[in-house]
């Protein structure tokens, strides 16, 4: 019971203290003796962990949660939550198919200069690849400068190599 009154006194730090107290006196808490609002914050809080990691070396770091949901949102057509959930993950963590995504995200939210950014990026990050050059294409084909557009369609071209690039011909 103190844990819950010092729950609603905005005191999370002796909440969570008489509640692990509780906790290792019985060896259990019931559901039925924590309030509904306390359950729903504390599940809330326990979702919010996942979101906030800092991991080190970049290298180990897993930010396939992230990925995935990001590449559904561009898949549904929710290019800015795409973005948004692609720009949280730290740039080493980065591969080449998520800066292809957030190229894409850009490009379909008609964010040439940003998306024309990524893709430079991509190619200074992790050398010549279809993607980057595809989505440069199609930047400067929607910018109307031909061109450019060629160059880096033929650059495309030259650098697809077997059956996965098919969708690029």
């Amino acid at each position: 019971e103190l844990a819950i009154n010092y729950f609603y006194l905005d005191n999370l730090w002796a909440s969570g203290y008489y509640m692990h107290k509780k906790l290792s006196i019985d060896g259990y808490i019931s559901r039925e003796d924590i309030d509904k609002e306390v359950m729903d914050f504390f599940t809330g809080e326990e979702i919010k962990k996942y979101s906030y990691r800092i991991v080190y070396p970049h290298d180990i770091a897993n930010y396939s949660f992230e990925l995935k949901s990001a590449k559904r949102a561009l898949r549904a057509g929710g290019c800015k939550d795409a973005i948004e959930t692609l720009e949280k993950i730290p740039k080493p963590c980065h591969t080449n198919d998520s800066m292809s995504d957030l190229s894409l995200a850009y490009l379909m939210n008609d964010d040439f200069e940003n998306a024309e950014s990524v893709c430079r990026q991509s190619i200074e990050s992790f050398g010549e690849s279809v993607e980057a050059y595809c989505n440069l294409s199609t930047i400067y084909d929607m910018k109307e400068d031909d061109d450019k557009a060629e160059y880096y369609y033929q650059k495309a071209l030259q650098l697809r190599t077997d059956s996965q690039d098919e969708p690029y011909k």
